[in-house]
């Protein structure tokens, strides 16, 4: 009697169902956990959107606030418009509250608030989603009506704002006329600051409750997984000759992946030395296959610490030592032949047998010079000012904030000097931009040229400069300022034919002791200078010494 044929298509449907069989309840679980984390990630995400949006707002708040005061000072329609453009942050947020709180929304108009409140177009849709849907759960609930109460002062705060315009647009107001807007302005500056800091809080708290249920969603599906795979590792006791010939079959795959893979692959044995590189691999260490084999992987590719060069970096040895895939830091510097030397990110895995003994391990390296190179400048362009290259306002208010700090934990004294160009709008009126833009590196070099090497010198509007002078006395600093002073009336500039000699206005306010704000040693430095434009220009004044409104020696 023949035996039936089994045909090609019957094996491959009867190993599919009982592939199917044992692999359904894997798949179920990860796509739970999969929907899980997306969903986990999404809320995570637009929490934490929140969060920076609030930080915009926060920023906005204070810089509007910062505005007012210096337009109470100056009485500039310009510090009003400042005031104008710091605002719209808030008032666009409180635009999208509005709307969303609507029964039903028009998305749109929310979208708008939100752009205009600063807030990064990929993350509107999570905000939206977030407040619509969790309205009404409890850290949502809370956190808006924290925001509620928040727009109820930014209203104040603005109702103020056109008062103070309108008072100072009257021909007959007193200094003290506006004394009463200004206490009223700070007073709702305080009331917002406890609940900024609430608002991140609590969308914070949110976050990492949420982080919190999926790590230990995963920790279940994980475990889910372990069970399924030993019922399912238990019921399968040998292998088919089909399985060993796609083994091989697979290895010959890996060879051809690893060839035409984009980073450099180097794979080892167990005691570290060298069995392959791929082309890449070659090309990046200028060193081939045959010559590498059988050499130690620290002798053969070098890696050190780009902060220190003798500290040499071995992935390889690292795994076998913790028996664990690993990576390196994002400090680690390849030395290729050719003497070049390359930015490199390196992970290693192991390579186990059957019986999850580590036989060896697997390096990728990848070339990542361009990226931290990029970073670098990236860093360097959001500390610094394009135009001068001096430090721009934010990394002095930075530096400023320590010195701050030095002075009121250790006792140190610094102070700083505000510094606001004299004449500069006549070169800019008379030459144009071009003109004004190398008076001003000029004068960033005349500057600079009179400081010390400790002090920071910062280029923080327009024609405004600051200086920080780190450990230096109220008597050493005026005497600074009138020397920066004096070296600015005796520079000439000159352009096409043109001859200028500006000036610059000094206002010194000494750091010492006590709790003073940023924005407080800035305001008032900033006072002094206008102070000694109001003097006559060219001068320095001091806060709070006999110094005050005197004018520098004369030069020659």
């Amino acid at each position: 009697m023949a035996m039936p044929k089994i045909s090609k298509t019957s094996v491959w449907a009867s190993t599919s169902k009982r592939l199917l069989r044992i692999a359904w309840p894997f798949l179920l679980v990860v796509v739970v956990v999969v929907l899980l984390a997306t969903e986990s990630l999404r809320i995570v995400s637009a929490a934490r959107a929140y969060v920076g949006g609030e930080s915009l707002w926060s920023k906005a708040q204070k810089e509007a606030v910062y505005s007012l005061f210096r337009y109470a000072q100056t009485r500039s329609e310009s510090d009003y418009r400042d005031y104008r453009n710091a605002i719209a942050v808030p008032l666009g947020d409180r635009q999208a509250r509005l709307e969303l709180e609507k029964p039903e929304p028009d998305v749109a108009v929310a979208r708008e608030g939100f752009l205009v409140g600063q807030n990064d177009p990929a993350d509107i849709d999570g905000m939206v989603m977030l407040f619509r849907r969790f309205r009404e759960v409890s850290f949502m609930s809370r956190a808006i009506d924290i925001w509620s109460k928040a727009d109820e002062y930014i209203a104040e705060l603005d109702a103020l704002a056109q008062e103070l315009h309108g008072r100072i647009a009257a021909p007959d107001t007193q200094p003290s006329h506006l004394e009463s807007i200004l206490s009223r302005i700070d007073e709702v500056n305080r009331r917002l600051t406890p609940l900024e800091v609430g608002f991140s809080m609590t969308l914070g708290e949110a976050a990492r409750r949420t982080q919190t249920i999926l790590e230990v969603a995963l920790v279940v599906a994980a475990a889910i997984l372990v069970v399924a795979g030993v019922v399912v590792s238990a019921r399968i006791v040998r292998r088919s000759e089909q399985a060993e010939a796609e083994l091989y079959a697979e290895r010959d795959r890996a060879q051809v992946t690893l060839q035409s893979i984009g980073d450099a692959v180097v794979t080892t044995d167990e005691r570290g030395r060298i069995d392959y590189l791929n082309p890449v691999a070659e090309s990046l260490t200028g060193l081939p296959t045959q010559e590498a084999q059988g050499k130690p992987f620290e002798h053969a590719i070098r890696l050190a610490r780009e902060t220190d060069r003798q500290a040499v970096v071995n992935p390889a040895a690292e795994l076998f030592r913790e028996a664990h895939a690993v990576k390196s830091s994002g400090d680690t510097i390849l030395s290729c032949r050719d003497g070049r030397e390359l930015a490199v990110h390196v992970s290693a895995a192991p390579i186990r047998d059957r019986a999850s003994r580590i036989i060896g391990a697997v390096l990728v390296l990848k070339d990542v010079t361009g990226e931290r190179q990029k970073a670098v400048e990236l860093a360097r362009e959001a500390r610094h000012d394009s135009l001068t290259g001096l430090v721009n306002r934010r990394e002095l208010e930075q530096r400023l904030s320590r010195a701050l700090a030095s002075a009121a934990d250790l006792g140190r004294q610094h102070a700083v000097l505000y510094l606001d160009l004299d004449r500069f709008k006549v070169v800019n009126d008379t030459c144009g931009h071009a003109a004004g833009d190398r008076l001003l590196r000029d004068i960033s070099g005349v500057l600079q040229s009179n400081l010390r090497d400790r002090d920071t010198l910062a280029r923080i509007g327009g024609d405004e400069f600051a200086v920080l002078l780190d450990n230096c006395i109220p008597d050493d600093a005026a005497r600074i300022a009138a020397t920066l002073c004096q070296a600015v009336a005796a520079f000439e500039f000159q352009w096409e034919g043109w001859r200028f000699r500006p000036g610059i206005s000094v206002g010194v306010a000494p750091v010492a002791g006590g709790r003073q704000t940023v924005s407080e040693v800035l305001s008032a430095a900033d006072a002094c200078c206008y102070k000694a434009k109001d003097a006559g220009r060219n001068r320095v004044h001091v806060q709070g010494t006999a110094q005050d409104d005197r004018a520098p020696p004369r030069v020659a």
